[in-house]
């Protein structure tokens, strides 16, 4: 991701955010890119506050267990986490060189961050995403990218790993499973 940006004339900077009194304001977007530790306090508020002033764009990519402290920023912009990991059955992701727990998506919605984007992605160890009802007002969100209708949102997985036996439970959401958005609005 790095080098694509530097292509495109983006200077890529790594921040310690907790270390810093603001965003910089030269920032165009800030990503967070699979956390090993959970966002501290500060940090959450320095990025709330980033949004809320317009200044950017934030990328959030997080593993299925990580990211339950940023839960009520991404609320005030209309999207949750879900608490699974997806299971993908489908012959053709596993054909193109996915997996259970790696989801191809193939196909994806009109969207200006999609825009003639015709690559199939592998998702590795994806969680579900869904809009928090009732929407924020001014907020709208865009779904980009699904997982295939045989996947499944295995809510058991830290027990069922164990056993080595996966299967879905009552209580699995059903695929197609929402796996990427783009949130955009005041997030008030």
């Amino acid at each position: 991701a790095k080098a694509g940006l530097e292509k495109l004339s983006f200077k890529v900077k790594e921040t310690v955010l907790f270390q810093e009194a603001a965003v910089p304001k030269d920032a165009a977007a800030v990503i967070v890119a699979g956390p090993q530790k959970p966002l501290l306090e500060k940090e959450i508020f320095l990025l709330s506050d980033y949004l809320e002033k317009g200044q950017g764009r934030l990328l959030l990519l997080l593993d299925p267990d990580q990211g339950a402290e940023l839960k009520p920023l991404l609320g005030k912009y209309g999207l949750t986490l879900e608490d699974n990991i997806v299971v993908e059955v489908d012959p053709l992701s596993q054909f193109m060189g996915g997996s259970y727990f790696m989801p191809v998506v193939a196909k994806y919605p009109e969207h200006a961050i999609t825009k003639g984007f015709g690559y199939a992605t592998l998702f590795p160890l994806a969680r579900g995403l869904a809009r928090v009802t009732p929407a924020p007002a001014g907020v709208r969100v865009d779904f980009l990218a699904a997982t295939s209708p045989n996947s499944w949102g295995e809510t058991r997985y830290a027990e069922e790993v164990k056993t080595e036996k996966i299967t879905r439970n009552p209580e699995d959401k059903g695929g197609p499973i929402d796996i990427a958005a783009a949130c955009e609005g005041s997030g008030g």
